[in-house]
């Protein structure tokens, strides 16, 4: 018997128009009713969350891919950040990776993404917009503890770069992944969804193995690979659904549905 289910948000639980699929929040609700654990677990921050999931809340959300844990609204429950000496050293290497990098932000502990380029058009995500040169002062002051990089770069070069940064951090306590082909995120080391999944897991008293976890992308694979029943979008890549227990259909296709009325029986 499942007795968690832990979905990621873009390409997963949201359409490809970044909207929600309401049956799938009806079918959360519902679940959570009965008792069922709902736990929502993504690389965005959480004021990029709750709007789109209101009013359902799930009861944990682990954010900045597993970095931040909260139990809805309010402050965390729990965070790990990346220290300012090895975000400072990041910073460096970010500025030596030339045309591949198209730009970086960090995202702090406190829900914030921090910039220093300007956007184009607002977004639902709190962000706050530095000076040019301004990030690296921010964090050495404590002004800002950082708990992900997400560093945009070219699909064409996404690869490359994954690798090319992985060697330039080694030996750093940090973790890389990607959400997307055209990004790589870097998290302290021993971060990931999956880890944070366990801790809450632990507190409810949880084995992995009554958890159906579902996901499309790279910083989904640990989470899919540990947990009892592991599904992965029909519209995933490769590594993802090479580790999966099962492939649903596409987030545009309500692919958690089929799978929540076949373990859950949501018709009776």
């Amino acid at each position: 018997m499942y007795r968690l289910i832990a979905t990621d948000m873009d390409g997963t639980l949201l359409h490809t128009d970044g909207k929600p699929s309401q049956d799938t929040l009806e079918a959360f609700h519902w679940l959570k009713g009965k008792g069922v654990k709902i736990v929502v677990a993504t690389g965005r921050v959480i004021s990029a969350i709750l709007p789109l999931l209101h009013p359902f809340v799930p009861d944990r959300i682990l954010t900045s891919n597993g970095a931040v844990i909260y139990a809805g609204e309010g402050e965390p429950l729990w965070f790990q950040g990346i220290s300012p000496r090895t975000a400072l050293r990041l910073i460096n290497h970010l500025e030596e990776g030339g045309s591949r990098v198209s730009y970086y932000e960090v995202f702090g502990h406190d829900g914030t993404i921090y910039t220093e380029r300007k956007l184009e058009k607002a977004t639902l995500a709190k962000r706050r917009i530095l000076k040019k040169g301004e990030m690296k002062g921010w964090i050495e002051d404590g002004r800002i503890t950082p708990v992900k990089f997400f560093i945009a770069v070219k699909p064409e070069d996404r690869e490359a770069f994954h690798s090319s940064l992985e060697d330039r951090v080694r030996g750093e306590p940090v973790h890389l992944t990607f959400s997307g082909n055209d990004n790589v995120e870097v998290v302290a080391e021993g971060v990931s969804k999956s880890s944070a999944l366990e801790r809450v897991c632990r507190e409810w008293g949880i084995s992995m193995e009554e958890v159906i976890a579902f996901g499309d992308s790279g910083n989904d694979v640990e989470m899919i690979e540990r947990v009892g029943l592991g599904v992965a979008m029909g519209n995933g890549v490769e590594k993802v659904k090479k580790v999966s227990r099962l492939i649903t259909s596409t987030n545009d296709e309500d692919g958690i549905l089929p799978v929540l009325h076949r373990y859950f029986r949501l018709d009776r």
